[in-house]
């Protein structure tokens, strides 16, 4: 029988590895709709589910504090809003192979750089070589273009991954302070409902210029599949990662999304990276193994969950 930690391992391994295709599905959900209206349908749907759970579920607490409350809806803002907006409409100008590179390597190095800030952790040399070498990867993939020309429009949408990035730090970080008061599945579930409502009403003006009649069941199938599993399913694991072995911990995992999201992007969407890309992938991979490597060793103080 697998041990808690190895439970954890597991579920935070599945978690990047359904990130990773999300990046693929997103990127077939936005050819036949636009990319606000693609974002606010997935989390829309997010949102119904996570109501039911609450609705259902019996085991932990529904009612939260207003001071948690709150943190909460920040979450949903930038864990899921602002997150999700970046992440889609850069998803319109670059490949998705460019996210499944770059969200993954910069969501550590910034959560690493606020639990330094805001926790006063701080890092080993190891960990800070690899934060260097993250960086010094992202940097590379970001000013290399395809075909080495320069690209403005995935340059920008490099940008807003990057953006996308600085958000779920933040959202990482605060997950951990309210996961000591709220369990990790009621707090996600509030999280994306919140997030998914102000998405909706953002790109509802949008709604009225999709040709829904040429919409086919493929996007419907694409969108309910990253609703329930790199949404909701994914998330409450994440979440619960972040509970039981922290924050910084619990994104070092994200290296195993590039690895998913490359493979599955060059398998199904046919996409490419040319020699400096591949260079900065492997650069960044590695720079984040070597952090997730200092994990075993070094943990996060583990925050205590009140359920009462």
């Amino acid at each position: 029988m697998l041990s808690k930690k190895q439970t954890i391992y597991l579920m935070l391994l599945a978690n990047m590895i359904l990130w990773g295709s999300s990046f693929v599905t997103s990127k077939i959900a936005i050819n036949s709709v636009q990319a606000p209206v693609s974002a606010s349908i997935r989390f829309g749907l997010s949102a119904i589910i996570c109501g039911l759970f609450l609705i259902i579920q019996t085991k932990h607490p529904r009612k939260v504090s207003k001071k948690n409350l709150g943190k909460l809806f920040l979450m949903g803002i930038c864990g899921i809003s602002i997150y999700n907006w970046l992440f889609f409409v850069g998803l319109s100008h670059t490949q998705a192979s460019d996210g499944a590179v770059i969200i993954p390597a910069m969501s550590p190095v910034l959560t690493a750089c606020l639990a330094y800030f805001l926790l006063k952790q701080r890092q080993p040399i190891s960990q800070i070589l690899g934060l260097v070498l993250a960086l010094s990867g992202a940097a590379i993939f970001f000013f290399s273009t395809a075909s080495g020309s320069l690209d403005q429009a995935r340059l920008w949408g490099d940008l807003m991954f990057i953006g996308s990035s600085a958000s779920w730090a933040v959202y990482t970080m605060i997950g951990r302070t309210v996961f000591e008061e709220v369990h990790p599945l009621v707090a996600t579930s509030y999280a994306l409902i919140f997030g998914g409502i102000l998405l909706v009403l953002v790109a509802l003006p949008q709604y009225s210029q999709v040709s829904w009649e040429q919409v086919d069941t493929s996007f419907w199938i694409v969108q309910l599949y990253t609703a329930i599993f790199p949404t909701v399913l994914a998330n409450f694991f994440f979440s619960y990662g972040v509970k039981s072995i922290g924050p910084t911990s619990t994104a070092m995992f994200m290296f195993f999304v590039p690895i998913s999201g490359l493979g599955l992007s060059i398998i199904w969407l046919h996409e490419s990276l040319n020699q400096l890309q591949l260079v900065g992938s492997v650069v960044i991979i590695l720079g984040i193994w070597l952090m997730n490597k200092k994990v075993a060793t070094a943990k996060d103080p583990k925050p205590r969950v009140r359920t009462n």
